[in-house]
Formats: C-alpha cells, sequence, structure tokens
C-alpha cells in the first residue's frame, strides 16, 4: 500500500493558479500494449556450387550445372518451378576453388519449406532462412487503443484507492505512432511489437 501511495504521489500533479481559488488536479498514466506478428511469407537462400574431386574420400568432380540440375529436380518434387527460384545478382565466384551461386526461393507453405531445408544434394546448402513480414495500419491504430485502455484501467486503480474518481482525458502524448513500420524481413518466425502511449487525466473528488 505505501509503494502504491508513493506511486500515486510521484504521478499526480498539483496547478494552481495565482489569480484563482481553485486547484486543477490531474494524473499522468503510462499505457502499454503489444502485438506478436506472424510471418507472412520464408525465404529460403541456397549456395548451388561445383564439387571438386576428393581422392580420399571417393569424390568425383561434379560441375555447377550438374549441381544445379539435381537441384532444379529436387524442387520439382517438392512443387516449385525453375521459374520461382531467384539468382541473386553478381553470384558467380570463387571459393575455396569452387564455383558457385547463389539462389533464393520463396514460400508461405510450412510443410514445402520443411522439404526445402532437408534437401541433402552434394554441391547445395542452405545458406540462410529470413521471414518475410507485412505491415498493416490497423494493427499500430488498435495498439494505440488498447494502450490508451490499459492507462483508463490504471488510474481507475489508483483513483480507487485514494477516494477520487479518474475524469476526462486532458491529453495523450504517442510515443510509439510508427513502432510498427519497421516490421521487415527478420531471421524469426514471429515479431513482438510494444506501443506505448502517456494520457494524462483529470482528477475529480
Amino acid at each position: 500500500m505505501k509503494r502504491l501511495f508513493s506511486l500515486v504521489f510521484l504521478n499526480i500533479f498539483f496547478f494552481s493558479l495565482s489569480y484563482a481559488q481553485s486547484t486543477e488536479r490531474f494524473i499522468r498514466i503510462v499505457g502499454n500494449a503489444s502485438h506478436t506478428f506472424d510471418s507472412k511469407a520464408t525465404v529460403l537462400n541456397f549456395t548451388v556450387s561445383e564439387v571438386a574431386p576428393n581422392e580420399y574420400k571417393q569424390v568425383r568432380y561434379k560441375p555447377i550445372d550438374q549441381t544445379y540440375t539435381e537441384f532444379v529436380t529436387e524442387i520439382n518434387k517438392i512443387g516449385f518451378t525453375e521459374g520461382q527460384l531467384e539468382r541473386a545478382a553478381g553470384n558467380i565466384s570463387k571459393y575455396a576453388k569452387t564455383i558457385s551461386r547463389s539462389y533464393s526461393i520463396e514460400t508461405s507453405d510450412q510443410s514445402k519449406m520443411d522439404a526445402l531445408a532437408t534437401i541433402n544434394i552434394p554441391g547445395v546448402q542452405l545458406s540462410k532462412v529470413n521471414y518475410k513480414y507485412q505491415f498493416d495500419d490497423d494493427v499500430a491504430q488498435k495498439l494505440a487503443l488498447s494502450a490508451i485502455d490499459d492507462a483508463k484501467r490504471k488510474g481507475a486503480n489508483i483513483c480507487s484507492e485514494i477516494d477520487m474518481k479518474l475524469g476526462k482525458i486532458l491529453n495523450i502524448e504517442d510515443t510509439s505512432g510508427d513502432c510498427c513500420s519497421d516490421v521487415i524481413d527478420s531471421k524469426e518466425p514471429t515479431l513482438k511489437k510494444s506501443y506505448k502511449v502517456k494520457v494524462t487525466f483529470e482528477l475529480i473528488d
């Protein structure tokens, strides 16, 4: 209870006009809300390389075109076409004396994503997985209203402890208006975004 009253006195501000007998009282509350975004699609990035010969491991040389053909055949089995492969710009390079190319493929089907992730072809490697998100203006608006409602609940709880009533809203400071505009590709399949507002309420006896 002592902690609650300390919070109250820290958040209640009194303003007295020098030419008036009345005192205007108000309380400022921080309201919070959050939303978890689910990714709309998954982008899998593959490196397709030639296979260097290795006598010790009894590995024969395989040119990159053969590796690519085997890769396309495998994605066909999963339900993709060669046309769905995106080839990275400037992606032919020599690394460790082997030539490689980078490709990406996008899907919103979890079972197909799992199948792509388990492709096992010498010279083909899954190099990176990104999750794509879509920004929605409605989400930001709903978060703002939820944060205001949260501030109202907190304010009402405090007022019930000090025998006062929560009056009208005097001011709203929105510090998270663009909280969701930075929802972009991520390495995580879900993203949690927080929203915060500072709401000033009138206090009534």
